[in-house]
C-alpha cells in the first residue's frame, strides 16, 4: 500500500485518534501513532517506577539490569510491570 506524505504520523506530537485524510494509509498511520503513544507511556511509567524503587531501596536488582530488562519488554508487559511497581510503591508508602 503506498503511503502519501500527508499519511505519515507526526512522531513528535501526542497522537490524536483521528486520521489526517480519508486514505487507508492515513488510517494505518493514525493507528501506528496510537500504538507508539501507548508504548511511550508504558516505558515512561516503568522508568519512573524503577527510579522510585531505586531511591527507596526497594529495587531488588541493579538499576542497570532493570533498565536493560525493560528495554526488551513488549508494551503489554511494560504496562503490567509498571502497574505492579506502582502498587508496590503505594503498598510500601502505607507501611510508613
Amino acid at each position: 500500500m503506498p503511503v502519501a506524505d500527508d499519511d505519515l504520523p507526526d512522531w513528535n506530537d501526542i497522537a490524536e485518534p483521528i486520521a489526517v485524510n480519508e486514505s487507508s494509509g492515513a488510517f494505518v498511520a493514525m493507528l501506528s501513532e496510537q500504538v507508539l503513544d501507548y508504548e511511550r507511556a508504558a516505558r515512561s511509567l516503568v522508568m519512573m517506577m524503577i527510579s522510585a524503587h531505586h531511591h527507596r531501596g526497594l529495587l531488588r536488582v541493579d538499576i542497570a539490569d532493570a533498565i536493560d530488562a525493560m528495554s526488551s519488554m513488549s508494551s503489554a508487559d511494560l504496562t503490567i510491570c509498571g502497574y505492579e511497581l506502582l502498587h508496590e510503591i503505594i503498598t510500601w508508602s502505607h507501611h510508613d
